[in-house]
């Protein structure tokens, strides 16, 4: 392998690893920002349980066909939190 071949890689791999830095916080935001919305209080109870069951409906279905499901179920193990709390005010 040459020098401008090394260097060549080496600057694929870095450019790969910031992409994938930015997407981490690309969809940390996009949880962020959903799951506020969610908890904002616009919704409710009943489309909040709506809404859970229909997450929790495309998460099966994209765990049976072998997709990564850990961002959504993260999501909705938040949104299930939230939401017993707001039905349990303190």
């Amino acid at each position: 392998m040459t020098d401008e071949e090394r260097q060549l890689l080496k600057d694929t791999a870095e450019n790969l690893l910031r992409l994938l830095r930015q997407w981490d916080d690309m969809v940390e935001g996009m949880r962020v920002v959903v799951s506020e919305l969610c908890r904002a209080g616009a919704m409710t109870p009943e489309r909040k349980a709506l809404l859970l069951g229909r997450l929790k409906l495309r998460r099966d279905l994209m765990a049976s066909k072998g997709t990564p499901t850990q961002y959504l179920s993260t999501l909705i193990d938040e949104l299930e939190k939230w939401s017993a709390s707001d039905s349990h005010p303190s």
